[in-house]
């Protein structure tokens, strides 16, 4: 009997020692799912995460940039001074343009490059008159250069407008010497009533500057009180005036709104285009 004892506890024994072996492989593969697990998150969560949190940032940065971008971008209200009064009224004088210049306020937008070469020639005459380079009076024949002409057209139009050298009025264009000499005077003339326009508002922002005026329209040759608030002549309106004769802010009240801008060029406000608005 004690054999079989002895022969039972010899059988068991090595059972004892299979089954503690299976534990320990199961704790180890435990130890090392566990440990897989936390490196695929290491790599693969902790760094989404970063990304979610780098993609934020930039998000919020590129948000604040866009905020100042706004803010930057609303134009200031400035005064209508006597500065901005020549800026605008430099456009409307040419020599030889008697009824003044209008082509800049149609039913479309208006580019410095869409005035033709002519009407962009009388204002630069008109500047050099003013500037007591030319006197057609004076009895004298008065000369100018092409080099004097571009510098003026820079001023006024901008470097990228398309120039042409040609006779201006009865200013003889020498092209072998780049010379302008008086000839025999040959304008002259006069003009009634006209369109009328007042500048109602001026803006800046950047380099930029708004030049905002009101214009009634009037047909050359016409009837001086019929003016009409459209380019096409179709919408008449009655203009009222003062005891001076000028027409009251509440008329002009009437006429079609534009939007003439004038771009910073070398430290000076250049035409860059005019275009119909709505305020």
């Amino acid at each position: 009997m004690n054999q079989d004892m002895n022969h039972n506890q010899e059988v068991t024994q090595p059972k004892k020692s299979g089954t503690s072996k299976n534990i320990i492989i199961v704790l180890l593969v435990l130890v090392v799912c566990g440990l897989s697990g936390y490196l695929v998150y290491d790599k693969v969560f902790s760094n989404s995460t970063n990304v979610d949190k780098d993609s934020t940032t930039l998000k919020n940065k590129n948000k604040n940039k866009t905020e100042v971008i706004k803010k930057e971008e609303k134009p200031e209200e400035v005064s209508v001074d006597e500065n901005i009064q020549n800026l605008y009224q430099t456009l409307k004088v040419g020599m030889g343009q008697y009824c003044g210049i209008w082509n800049y306020f149609t039913t479309v937008k208006v580019e410095a490059k869409d005035i033709p070469n002519s009407i962009v020639s009388s204002i630069v005459l008109s500047q050099f008159y003013n500037k007591g380079i030319i006197n057609p009076s004076n009895g004298q024949k008065d000369s100018f250069t092409a080099d004097q002409v571009d510098s003026e057209v820079d001023r006024i139009f901008g470097k990228k407008y398309p120039y042409q050298h040609q006779t201006i009025l009865n200013y003889q264009y020498n092209n072998s010497d780049r010379t302008y000499r008086e000839g025999e005077a040959g304008f002259g003339g006069s003009c009634g009533p006209t369109s009328l326009d007042k500048i109602v508002k001026a803006e800046k922002m950047g380099d930029q500057l708004y030049v905002y005026s009101r214009v009634l329209f009037h047909i050359e040759g016409d009837d001086d009180t019929k003016y009409y608030s459209d380019y096409e002549r179709r919408q008449m309106v009655t203009v009222e005036r003062d005891a001076s004769g000028s027409a009251l802010d509440s008329s002009y009240m009437k006429g079609s709104l534009y939007k003439v801008t004038f771009t910073l060029e070398d430290g000076n406000y250049v035409f860059a285009s005019s275009e119909p608005v709505s305020m």
